[in-house]
């Protein structure tokens, strides 16, 4: 990527950022608010400050009086201002739980895995409720199935995050989006040879297993008896997941993995909660901890280790 704001850059309008909040439903600011509580008939104040959403009076948390607003006009003026210097727009804005998370995506170039065309997004990601710091992470969607995953990386640095300087911030951030391009190559050169992996029935099952946490051999009398409604639910949404992704992807690593993030982009935890999951929740290290394993079967390959991949041969046992 390789950009950098010059000194002389104009930046973003405050129209501009007005106009994004606005698509977004961000129009919205969080003010720090001293505490009290009452006892009796006297209020006594606290060393502590809620972070409240002003058109709602909605709030966030109780924070030190240190805890710093990193305001949406802030973050949009950001992304604006990136996106600005890479040459690509805002093409997504998201709140989750109130406000208490917020999200804005610039698209980036597509990239090809085997047969699939997968859009990127750059997501930048901020809390009200002091659950993240800002942060840049990358999000893969793939065109033929709308399955997604998630790359995030760690906060900025503090010393960018609570800067006035904007200038600054911008730069911090151009350097972060350019170590996830780097970052991204890897991961899609990986995504590739997964796709040239081939795998058997045997190593599928291991993986639903692994997920679901329910041994795929018993029979449904057995299983209902052993295991919690919950967990055969979850079994049978990933099984169908994988089985329909393999249908026209392959018995390959990829065509798993995709099965795997089809689960987790569609049914994978709660309707309300799924698509925050998806990006730094409990769904996103679901795809996370599978592609690290993959990842290691596609190192051991690299050494020669041929054949399938099964859940008893070399390549695995990989998988635990």
């Amino acid at each position: 990527m390789k950009n950098s704001i010059t000194k002389n850059q104009e930046f973003i309008s405050k129209s501009e950022v007005e106009n994004t909040l606005d698509k977004f439903g961000m129009n919205w600011k969080v003010e720090k608010k001293p505490l009290q509580f009452n006892h009796g008939i006297e209020t006594f104040n606290t060393n502590f400050y809620g972070a409240v959403r002003l058109d709602n009076k909605d709030c966030f948390g109780a924070f030190s009086d240190q805890y710093e607003i990193f305001q949406n006009s802030e973050l949009a003026e950001l992304v604006l201002n990136v996106g600005d210097v890479i040459g690509k727009p805002i093409t997504q804005g998201q709140i989750f739980k109130g406000g208490r998370r917020v999200v804005m995506q610039l698209e980036l170039e597509p990239l090809k895995v085997g047969q699939d065309t997968i859009k990127r997004y750059a997501t930048a990601i901020n809390s009200h409720d002091g659950s993240t710091s800002l942060r840049w992470g990358t999000t893969g969607v793939t065109i033929s199935c709308d399955n997604q995953f998630s790359a995030m990386k760690k906060s900025l640095e503090s010393s960018a995050r609570h800067t006035s300087n904007m200038r600054r911030l911008i730069d911090v951030s151009l350097r972060a989006l350019e170590n996830l391009e780097e970052s991204d190559t890897s991961l899609y050169e990986t995504f590739n040879k997964m796709a040239n992996i081939e795998i058997d029935d045997s190593f599928a099952q291991k993986v639903i297993e692994k997920i679901s946490g329910v041994d795929t051999k018993l029979s449904m009398a057995i299983a209902q008896d052993k295991y919690s409604t919950r967990k055969i639910n979850i079994c049978e949404k990933v099984t169908k997941s994988v089985a329909e992704e393999m249908s026209y992807k392959g018995k390959t690593l990829w065509g798993l993995f995709s099965g795997v993030t089809h689960y987790s982009t569609h049914k994978g935890g709660s309707e309300n909660s799924r698509q925050e999951s998806k990006l730094t929740g409990s769904l996103q290290r679901l795809d996370q901890s599978i592609f690290n394993q993959f990842s290691n079967i596609v190192a051991q390959k690299s050494t020669g280790l041929g054949g399938k991949v099964t859940a008893d041969n070399g390549l695995g046992r990989v998988f635990v």
